[in-house]
């Protein structure tokens, strides 16, 4: 586990305890160490990094494109010096 992702743990589970409205309004007013963190486990998954048992990854399949997109939102903010 990253330096990153072990200083955010406690907001992360604190967002994934929030209901689906409250979450996307902290996510919208959210630090960009927060969004990067999310980028890198969805990295991490979309490579086979992190090792799913085939439940979690069915709940996943639908959220696909958004980790796709995620990723490469980062990647790109991550060569223009952002």
């Amino acid at each position: 586990m990253s330096r990153q992702l072990r200083a955010l743990l406690p907001v992360l589970k604190r967002i994934a305890r929030m209901k689906s409205k409250k979450q996307k309004a902290f996510l919208s007013s959210c630090d960009n160490k927060v969004i990067n963190c999310f980028s890198e486990c969805a990295y991490n998954i979309l490579k086979g990094n992190v090792k799913l048992k085939k439940a979690q990854f069915t709940c996943l399949k639908c959220h696909r494109k958004n980790a796709r997109k995620l990723v490469t939102e980062e990647h790109h903010s991550r060569q223009n010096g952002d």
